[in-house]
């Protein structure tokens, strides 16, 4: 029911041409030039729109991951996810937009909800072009903070001691971390299997660095390099 409601209310926006402008006023960026390869099993809707911004509409009622709005046709295809290396059969006159990628300095950064092993978090962030975030200062530090401070689950970050306990190694890089936070007496191997950084939520931790153990289900942030 909540999803016809919102498809219902979308519909009204593109027929009738609601005012909009004022209420989102960021375009996402397109993506690189993607390849001609079939993604329609993951469609969440397509209908009829005169632009990006009533696209992104019903992007954001339906928590898409991308959407595509073709300008020769006026239609707008919302998915859950778009890969990197994969669009549409028909790309003619389409342009794809990824959504809540939020930048700061020169990355940028997107919270995964879904609950999921630090593995399958890793798969998750590549899937997207990106890679778990690897904290590297300070500010950024800070920033991740603030982007899952409202959350209640523990979040994965992209770094493990799994090749030598002690020695944490960035996942994307395999290097010697550059900047670590630990909340004090992490991190501590309790049971001596905990081996993937996470931020722990629960007071008095609030988001703390901590080691936990891999198959542990958390949400994540991905991160990449910005456009």
């Amino acid at each position: 029911m909540y999803f016809m409601r919102n498809i219902f209310s979308f519909s009204f926006f593109c027929m009738y041409g609601v005012h909009l402008e004022g209420t989102f006023s960021r375009q996402y960026k397109a993506e690189q030039e993607f390849v001609n390869k079939q993604v329609l099993d993951n469609v969440l809707s397509e209908v009829n729109c005169h632009s990006t911004l009533t696209c992104t509409v019903l992007c954001r009622q339906l928590d898409c991951g991308c959407f595509g709005f073709n300008s020769m046709v006026h239609k707008c295809r919302v998915h859950t996810f778009c890969r990197l290396e994969s669009t549409l059969v028909d790309d003619t006159g389409w342009e794809y937009y990824r959504t809540s990628w939020i930048e700061f300095m020169n990355s940028q950064y997107w919270v995964g909800k879904d609950l999921v092993t630090w593995h399958g978090a890793e798969v998750m962030c590549r899937n997207i072009g990106a890679n778990l975030a690897e904290i590297e200062s300070p500010e950024e530090d800070n920033f991740i903070h603030s982007l899952v401070s409202h959350l209640k689950e523990d979040i994965w970050l992209g770094a493990t001691d799994i090749a030598e306990e002690g020695t944490w190694l960035s996942a994307e890089k395999n290097t010697t971390l550059t900047y670590v936070n630990w909340y004090p007496g992490q991190p501590n191997n309790y049971g001596g299997n905990q081996n993937c950084l996470c931020l722990y939520e629960p007071y008095p931790y609030d988001h703390a660095w901590c080691d936990d153990v891999c198959s542990m289900l958390h949400q994540f942030v991905c991160e990449r390099k910005a456009f």
